[in-house]
């Protein structure tokens, strides 16, 4: 196997291999499955590139230029794409910029109603947050949440309504007299107070 280095053409208007990498995590299996995918774009400027990443609602665009190249690589750092040829055994290696795609929503459901108003919604709302962006220790948490929550529906409030009516009743049947705690040890009770 022989190994060429490529030597990279400044003025050269073909863009060659590029790497990219997703600043907010590697979109979702459904993200690159639906519509086609994820559609790739490259422009130059001379040496200055920007690649941009399309699907019908997000766009993810990445430069090669400017204070977002500095948070990728530093200036010591050189990417290169080895490239085998099977009929020759020979790899090539090319040179090639490294973008961190940052994500933008282009396109935002105008079906989307107001902030939920009742608590139910929130918590609908927020149970949609969770499992759509969450990462797996919030997904957790939500569900530890969701297991310890305690039941607040009508059933169980007319239940307990229904125990509590049976216990007056018998109470006042037997015609016991409930014991009241002794409560000399509390100071008045004053309305009035404003501290």
């Amino acid at each position: 196997v022989t190994l060429d280095l490529l030597a990279p053409e400044a003025s050269s208007s073909s863009t060659g291999p590029l790497v990219v990498s997703f600043a907010s995590g590697n979109p979702s299996s459904k993200v690159l499955q639906s519509d086609g995918g994820i559609k790739f774009s490259c422009f130059s400027n001379g040496t200055q590139r920007a690649v941009v990443g399309e699907t019908p609602k997000v766009e993810y665009c990445g430069l090669n230029f400017g204070t977002q190249n500095l948070s990728v690589s530093s200036l010591a750092s050189n990417y290169m794409i080895g490239i085998y040829d099977k009929r020759k055994s020979t790899i090539k290696l090319v040179p090639t910029t490294c973008f961190e795609l940052q994500q933008k929503v282009k396109e935002v459901d105008s079906k989307v109603s107001q902030a939920p108003q009742t608590s139910e919604e929130k918590q609908k709302a927020y149970e949609q947050l969770v499992i759509n962006f969450g990462n797996k220790t919030m997904k957790g948490i939500y569900q530890r949440q969701r297991a310890n929550k305690l039941e607040n529906t009508p059933l169980a409030s007319d239940a307990f309504q229904t125990e509590l009516e049976k216990k007056r009743k018998e109470i006042d049947e037997s015609g016991e007299t409930i014991a009241t705690p002794d409560m000399s040890y509390l100071p008045p009770l004053d309305t009035e107070t404003t501290d």
